[in-house]
């Protein structure tokens, strides 16, 4: 039998102890990655954390009217050169363009509805292509799907220019009226106005706005998947959602995502992100950044998650420090979290690429867009590599 005495701790050991569950306790509260009793829920990405990609070169070239989009599935529409050729007004000869199909690294020529060029701007989940082909007067727009391409119509005037289509189906833009400024002497210039085409049918979207005159320039930029559409009026941002109009204070709205964010420019000539909380694009982070004395920044589309993708263009410090205005350059930039980014420092160090504009985003962060490899005009492919 064990007679030892058995000690009692004592009442400051006793506190320590206590002391020391307690902030295991808390601490473990605000390592969970989900609140007690409720739903599971992961904390969002680090806001300032920039991705690294891998680039892929895409064998599509600028265009004047189109632009490069990427649908969910990754396809690609854009403009490539074929072996035709015409003259422009001084004579010189250069390629034909056709709007293009990107997909799982093979490229379709789309043809056109005329006998010259047609240039992509826009593609949906169904992979339905949208753009413009070229007539005497000018441009009209098309819808290509499942093989066929066919015009899109117009309000009344020459022209017609697709910006978007969702997945419905439902393609934005803007086409000239019939109706024309007025000119002492003679007609004057054409009237664009924003419309929404579904169905077949064309709708001027104009009348929509609010106290908007016919006479009044009216243009679409974007479509989401909810029928919300975001462009202009004359200098002034509007939001069209089914029938109604909002006026945000901004300048213009160029894009919009399935969450009703929008971005654009606002009257103090900065660019901003309206979602829950609107926040400002400020100039890129890399190597860009502190090369100007004076820069503007283009959006050209947003994603689910709120990245939006453009580019940002400056004039030379140094020839503005020698008196004059200098040479401007472009880089393509991405923007999330606050921050924006120059894509030329996400990329692998010298690859010869040299990335001047970001054009579309999809949900999964692939980001397309035109610039150069190794001096040589080419569009690009961005992923975000694994653990980024």
């Amino acid at each position: 039998m064990n007679n030892r005495t058995k000690r009692i701790p004592s009442a400051k050991v006793v506190v320590a102890a206590a002391l020391v569950a307690i902030v295991v306790v808390v601490g473990a509260w605000f390592l969970m990655p989900w609140p007690l009793g409720g739903k599971v829920s992961y904390p969002p990405p680090t806001p300032h954390f920039a991705p690294r990609y891998a680039i892929t070169g895409i064998a599509m070239v600028r265009s004047s009217l189109g632009h490069l989009a990427i649908n969910q599935s990754g396809d690609i529409t854009g403009a490539v050169e074929t072996k035709k050729v015409q003259k422009d007004c001084c004579g010189t000869s250069y390629p034909i363009l056709h709007a293009a199909l990107w997909h799982q690294g093979t490229i379709m020529d789309l043809g056109s509805l005329g006998p010259s060029e047609s240039e992509a701007t826009g593609i949906n989940a169904r992979g339905q292509v949208i753009g413009v082909y070229e007539v005497r007067s000018g441009f009209r727009g098309f819808l290509w799907s499942k093989g066929k391409m066919k015009d899109l119509g117009t309000l009344g005037g020459q022209t017609c220019t697709p910006k978007a289509i969702n997945s419905s189906g439902e393609i934005i833009g803007s086409s000239d009226i019939a109706r024309k400024t007025f000119n002492e002497n003679g007609p004057g210039n054409a009237i664009p106005h924003a419309f929404l085409w579904a169905s077949g049918h064309m709708t001027d979207l104009t009348a929509q706005a609010g106290n908007v005159g016919q006479d009044q320039q009216t243009n679409a930029e974007g479509i989401n998947d909810l029928g919300l559409i975001v462009g202009e009026v004359d200098v002034n941002g509007v939001l069209w959602d089914h029938g109604r109009a909002r006026h945000p204070n901004m300048d213009d709205i160029t894009a919009v995502n399935v969450q009703g964010h929008y971005a654009g420019d606002n009257p103090d000539g900065n660019v901003f992100v309206a979602g829950a909380k609107p926040q400002k694009i400020g100039n890129a982070e890399g190597y860009g950044s502190g090369q100007t004395t004076e820069s503007s920044i283009q959006v050209s589309a947003m994603n689910a998650s709120d990245q939006v993708v453009g580019s940002e263009s400056w004039y030379s410090g140094r020839a503005q420090a020698e008196g004059g205005r200098g040479w401007k350059k472009s880089s393509g930039i991405v923007w999330q979290g606050g921050k924006t980014w120059d894509l030329n420092s996400l990329i692998p160090a010298n690859s010869g690429w040299e990335l001047e504009d970001a054009q579309s985003i999809n949900d999964a962060g692939w980001i397309v867009g035109i610039g150069k490899y190794k001096g040589k005009e080419q569009a690009f492919l961005l992923k975000p590599l694994p653990g980024w």
